[in-house]
């Protein structure tokens, strides 16, 4: 799996077999959620493997799942929509926090801290951006901060 820290949780590796019933190969893939290819459509995705759709503690539910959002609502073309990707893995780590699902697990803790860390590189290193700004978007900078 791709993006994935040297370290990973036991309970990824055990579903690393089940992560990858996606129909075309993921742009983004961590093991537990997944960006797909949906190329040709207006908006973009990220979705929980189906293989942690169950109730917590072990799974995140059956609710939230996905994230849907249109890059052209901030200011992006479908085809160069890099801060909408990071708004949905922002979006992947509120997910992870609902029920407390992220700290039954010290693996998962570290594995989202470090999920974090890149999603906060990520971010500091978008360019051109105006001063004080997360993304250089009003709207998107709304979303991120919530």
């Amino acid at each position: 799996l791709q993006d994935l820290a040297h370290e990973r949780p036991s309970e990824l590796q055990a579903a690393a077999e089940k992560t990858h019933r996606v129909k075309r190969t993921p742009l983004w893939d961590n093991g537990y959620f997944y960006i797909p290819d949906n190329t040709g459509n207006p908006d973009v995705k990220i979705n929980m493997h189906q293989c942690w759709s169950y109730d917590p503690p072990g799974g995140m539910g059956l609710v939230k799942r996905s994230k849907t959002l249109t890059p052209a609502h901030y200011g992006e073309s479908r085809a160069d929509c890099v801060k909408s990707f990071l708004m949905l893995r922002a979006w992947m780590l509120w997910r992870v926090k609902q029920d407390g699902w992220v700290d039954w697990d010290r693996g998962r803790q570290r594995h989202f801290a470090e999920e974090a860390a890149v999603l906060e590189g990520k971010i500091a290193a978008l360019e051109p951006r105006p001063r004080g700004k997360l993304l250089g978007h009003a709207r998107a900078d709304a979303l991120l901060l919530g």
